[in-house]
């Protein structure tokens, strides 16, 4: 009711007030956008609802327009991010009911022989030069639409 509320007024850019019954005996009044409900009733009384209040904006207004894009932008990043985190909880449990399903590097090197370790020690050298070729196309990337300027990108390891 609130978000809807706060919704209406920032559409309408106009105080407006709602009533809720809390029980039969008792009633609770909700003002928005003017913190007295008096002055709310006032000006719907006098029919002045026509006149803004100074600062108000409407929905026409280019500032609430960027708001509004930039509350979209959010709330998709939120969404992806969201399906991220399910994707990765989803993979968790998988691991923890299948050790089948764990990826190569996660093996345990206790039980492993020399040449095994070897081998392992060559495949992680060459998953670390694909990881750093491939960040080092998504940052050539980056560069060539002028997002960030990071031409080259060390990885620690």
């Amino acid at each position: 009711m609130f978000s809807f509320g706060t919704l209406v007024f920032m559409i309408e850019s106009s105080p407006y007030i709602v009533r809720r019954p809390i029980n039969y005996y008792r009633k609770k009044v909700f003002a928005f956008g003017h913190p007295d409900v008096d002055v709310v009733l006032d000006r719907y009384l006098n029919e002045s609802s026509t006149a803004r209040e100074p600062g108000a904006v409407s929905c026409n207004d280019p500032q609430v327009q960027q708001w509004n894009k930039e509350y979209e932008e959010a709330l998709k990043e939120l969404q992806e991010e969201k399906k991220r985190v399910a994707m990765t909880e989803e993979w968790n449990k998988v691991c923890e009911n299948d050790v089948n399903a764990r990826f190569w590097w996660d093996e345990p090197v206790d039980d492993m022989g020399l040449d095994e370790l070897e081998e392992f020690v060559r495949a992680l050298e060459e998953l670390k030069k694909n990881v750093a070729a491939r960040a080092n196309e998504l940052a050539m990337a980056n560069d060539h639409f002028g997002n960030q300027n990071m031409s080259h990108i060390d990885l620690w390891w």
